[in-house]
């Protein structure tokens, strides 16, 4: 068993009071650091969320265009002006039709909804819906 030696005056040695100092600064670290992680990961998670709804209120307005007129209404390649920078820094919805090259669009058209906005440090971020339109 470990004994900590006191002093002549009943006290604390000044280098077990420096060791137990550095000790309790470094726990302090360790937890600060793991909060500063874990809150950037809540703001990534929101963003992730709220990316995902606009992407699906999106996606839910493309598939309530009939499939004569869903590639005029929502242009190939064309962010949908509605969505731009609606929640999230940089926020862009673009819907593709990766097997429709132009003219009347085939039975069934896929299609691809995409959201990109500027995550917080993380860089671009996107996520993307597909799904297809028959008659």
């Amino acid at each position: 068993m470990t004994r900590i030696r006191r002093t002549e005056n009943g006290g604390f040695s000044l280098l077990e009071l420096l060791v137990a100092a550095t000790v309790m600064t470094l726990a302090i670290l360790g937890s600060l650091s793991a909060h500063a992680g874990s809150q950037k990961l809540a703001r990534n998670a929101r963003d992730t969320e709220r990316a995902m709804s606009d992407l699906q209120a999106a996606l839910e307005e493309v598939l309530l265009s009939p499939l004569e007129e869903v590639t005029t209404d929502f242009p190939n390649g064309a962010p949908i002006a509605a969505y731009d920078d609606l929640h999230l820094t940089g926020e862009q919805i673009v819907v593709t039709y990766p097997n429709f090259v132009g003219g009347t669009p085939p039975d069934p058209l896929e299609v691809a909804v995409t959201v990109t906005w500027r995550g917080n440090a993380a860089g671009t971020r996107s996520l993307s819906l597909n799904t297809a339109m028959t008659r």
